[in-house]
C-alpha cells in the first residue's frame, strides 16, 4: 500500500511539473527521491537542471543511476549521464564522473562507457553533409507512390532525408512551423542547424515555440534535457531560458 501511494504522488508531481508548476512538484519528489524512489530521484535530478541547482542535481541522479530499472526507459538512464557530465562541468569536478560511474551495475557498462564516461554526440549532427545522395534521395522520393497526392507526407520525408545526409542548409529550408506533424524533435534539428551555421539567434525561438510539443516517452520525464546537454543546443539555453522551459505547459501530452 505504501509503495502504491508513493507512486501515485510521484505521478501527481510529474503532472504537476508539465502543467508549469515545478517548485512544488520539486518539493514531492525530492522528498520521494530520499526515501528510495529511483524514478522520483530522475524526476528531480531534471528539474533542478533545469533550475541550474547542479551541485544539488547529483545525488538524486546518481540514485537512478544505481538502480536503472526504477524507469521504463534507457532514455532516463541516458539523460541522468548527461547530466551528471553537464553537473561536472558546470562544478569544475571531474571526479563526480568517476564516482557516478562506480554505482552503475555491471549490466549497463555499455550505456555507461557512452553517455557518462564519454561525451556523447549526436551522429547526425556531426555527420559530414553528403549532398549528392541528398539530393538523388529527394528526385527518388518525389517519384514514389507513397507521397503521390501526400504533399505533408512528403514534406516530412524530404526533411528527415535533409537530417539523414547532413545537409543543414536543407534542414533549415524544409522546416514548416506550420505542419501539423513537425514536433520538438525537428525543431532540434533545425535549431542545431542555425547554431552551425552561425546564427545561433535563429535557434532559441524556434525551441520554445515548439517545448510545448515536446512529449515524454517515460513517466518520469518531466522536461526535454537535450536542451541543456547537446553541444549545440545548450549553447543557446540560458539558465533565465532553462527556467522558462519549466513554466511551459507541457502537460498536453
Amino acid at each position: 500500500m505504501a509503495k502504491k501511494r508513493a507512486v501515485t504522488a510521484a505521478r501527481a508531481a510529474v503532472e504537476r511539473a508539465l502543467a508549469g508548476e515545478p517548485e512544488p512538484s520539486l518539493e514531492a519528489l525530492l522528498a520521494l527521491s530520499e526515501q528510495g524512489d529511483g524514478c522520483a530521484a530522475a524526476s528531480a535530478a531534471e528539474l533542478l537542471a533545469f533550475m541550474g541547482r547542479w551541485s544539488e542535481l547529483v545525488p538524486h541522479a546518481r540514485r537512478l543511476l544505481a538502480n536503472p530499472s526504477a524507469v521504463s526507459t534507457s532514455n532516463v538512464f541516458s539523460d541522468a549521464c548527461r547530466l551528471v557530465r553537464r553537473a561536472s562541468r558546470e562544478l569544475g569536478d571531474p571526479s563526480i564522473i568517476e564516482e557516478s560511474a562506480k554505482l552503475v551495475p555491471a549490466s549497463m557498462s555499455a550505456q555507461t562507457n557512452a553517455v557518462l564516461l564519454s561525451e556523447y554526440v549526436e551522429p547526425s549532427s556531426i555527420r559530414a553533409p553528403d549532398v549528392a545522395k541528398y539530393n538523388d534521395a529527394i528526385a527518388a522520393a518525389t517519384k514514389d507512390r507513397r507521397f503521390k497526392n501526400a504533399p505533408e507526407k512528403l514534406a516530412l520525408h524530404a526533411f528527415a532525408l535533409a537530417v539523414v545526409f547532413g545537409v543543414d542548409e536543407a534542414i533549415i529550408e524544409r522546416f514548416d512551423e506550420t505542419h501539423p506533424h513537425f514536433h520538438f524533435d525537428h525543431a532540434v534539428s533545425v535549431a542545431r542547424a542555425w547554431v552551425k551555421q552561425g546564427q545561433p539567434e535563429r535557434a532559441w525561438p524556434i525551441l520554445r515555440a515548439f517545448v510545448p510539443r515536446w512529449w515524454p516517452v517515460d513517466p518520469a520525464q518531466v522536461a526535454p534535457v537535450i536542451l541543456l546537454v547537446d553541444p549545440w543546443i545548450s549553447r543557446v539555453v540560458t539558465p533565465e531560458r532553462a527556467r522558462e522551459v519549466l513554466a511551459i505547459d507541457r502537460a498536453h501530452r
